[in-house]
């Protein structure tokens, strides 16, 4: 146990090494930790101060999984990461050869003249500032969306004002339904969530399912100009379950997702947010030393993770073949926010979550 304890510290996990080797003696067995785990959720959802009404629990490792509160017919609101599924159709298309990342955006759509000769790399990478003659979240109707969406325009070019930013996803998303010829919803189940088994991830679920996590009752994400989009953009508007999410953690960490050269290009980029946390392509966080980051510090170097405005968080660690999904819902119905003090709560579960992670991890591998 000392041993792969010295492992993960040496693979960049940062942990108390004497707490997790006393830790890991308090439990029988693996049946044992998990019956504590589910005491702590439930405790937590009936006594928590945050308005998080549910939350939706997946602990991943190579050998074992652990789900909290899962049912099929049950979605959560996805929000940005729904970037990270836009980022693997248009790298799919690329190996196809029907997008080239080096190619203007104005290449594939029409009316966007203010982008010049920002690429679609760019939009991946967020690069520099683009942005549009009124807000997007502002429009009232899809006309007035895709005429707000033309004027977006190259503010700044230069990696020293990389702005995390949805227009660049939005523009990527038109880009992939220009050159498939199938809107959002079709391509992505068709070419990505029928690939990986995911049956219960998509735009615009039927009301057979119960949606959690959008504030709304419409059957509409949360995401003011996703819904004028129809409910479908690059950049938001993915429900799906820990379930499926935990069938794409295991795929991305086997390498059946993004092959090791342009996961390598993932790592080699960096951009610094407003609050210093180190991101990459599709705004994927980074490792980030010295700061809260939604990679928890007891990953390793090498693990990526998205989180949307509705709470929910998808990690992976790409090294240790572990991850962990938190689904939220944490926004009432007719509410714009999450509490105030949201990631208060966040934090403190989440950590709580990431200890867990790492006794069944020393227990499989132990």
């Amino acid at each position: 146990m000392e041993n792969l304890l010295d492992a993960l510290i040496n693979s960049g996990c940062e942990i108390d090494k004497s707490y997790y080797l006393n830790a890991v003696k308090q439990y029988k067995n693996k049946e044992e930790l998990e019956l504590e785990i589910n005491t702590y959720i439930d405790t937590f959802i009936k006594t928590n101060p945050y308005q998080i009404k549910d939350v939706s629990v997946a602990l991943l490792t190579d050998k074992t999984s652990y789900f909290h509160n899962f049912q099929e017919n049950t979605l959560y609101d996805l929000a940005s990461i729904t970037k990270l599924f836009t980022l693997k159709g248009v790298y799919d298309l690329r190996k196809e050869n029907r997008i080239v990342f080096e190619q203007p955006i104005c290449t594939y759509l029409e009316g966007c003249k203010g982008l010049q000769n920002y690429t679609v790399l760019d939009a991946i990478k967020m690069f520099g500032i683009i942005e549009t003659e009124g807000k997007l979240s502002e429009t009232k109707d899809y006309e007035t969306f895709r005429k707000v969406l033309k004027t977006v325009k190259v503010k700044e070019y230069s990696e020293e004002t990389t702005t995390y930013t949805d227009i660049g996803h939005v523009l990527l998303g038109n880009i992939i339904e220009k050159v498939t010829n199938k809107d959002l919803k079709t391509y992505f189940k068709e070419d990505i969530f029928d690939k990986y088994h995911m049956e219960n991830t998509l735009f615009l679920p039927s009301h057979d399912y119960i949606l959690k996590g959008n504030g709304n009752t419409f059957y509409l994400p949360h995401d003011l100009k996703t819904r004028v989009a129809h409910g479908m953009t690059g950049a938001a508007g993915l429900f799906s379950n820990v379930y499926d999410l935990s069938k794409f953690a295991k795929e991305l960490w086997n390498g059946h997702v993004f092959d090791s050269g342009f996961l390598k290009e993932i790592y080699d980029y960096t951009f610094i947010d407003t609050i210093n946390r180190n991101r990459s392509f599709s705004g994927l966080y980074k490792k980030t030393k010295g700061y809260r980051s939604y990679v928890p510090k007891e990953f390793s170097d090498f693990a990526l993770a998205h989180q949307g405005f509705t709470g929910s968080v998808f990690v992976v660690d790409l090294k240790l073949h572990m991850g962990e999904i938190l689904l939220f819902d944490a926004i009432p119905n007719g509410e714009e926010k999450k509490h105030p003090d949201f990631l208060k709560g966040f934090y403190v579960f989440r950590d709580k979550m990431t200890t867990y992670l790492i006794l069944l991890y020393l227990m499989q591998m132990g």
